[in-house]
């Protein structure tokens, strides 16, 4: 599912949230500890530090070139062994 179209400065490093608190109130559940994937669909863009909480994602994209698109993939699993498969998609300004 495409969570959203978000601009992204050229060159830096931005931390990014993921707010699942909707999607875990709906099965009675909490994101299962270290659970979160995140990959980045770029040659000059990628993510790290990936954090999962109870109920949040938390990544750092970094760099990209002026004028790129690409979409950011975010896997998570919660404790009922329920995944979720969402995407991002960027634009480097």
């Amino acid at each position: 599912m495409l969570l959203a179209r978000k601009p992204h400065p050229v060159g830096n490093r931005k931390r990014w949230t993921v707010d699942y608190s909707d999607w875990l109130k709906q099965a009675s559940t909490t994101l299962e500890p270290g659970a979160a994937s995140v990959t980045c669909e770029s040659e000059t863009a990628f993510v790290d530090d990936v954090v999962s909480t109870w109920n949040k994602v938390f990544f750092y994209l970094n760099d990209g070139v002026i004028n790129e698109t690409f979409t950011v993939h975010v896997q998570v699993v919660d404790r009922k062994t329920g995944i979720k498969n969402d995407t991002i998609e960027f634009f480097v300004i």
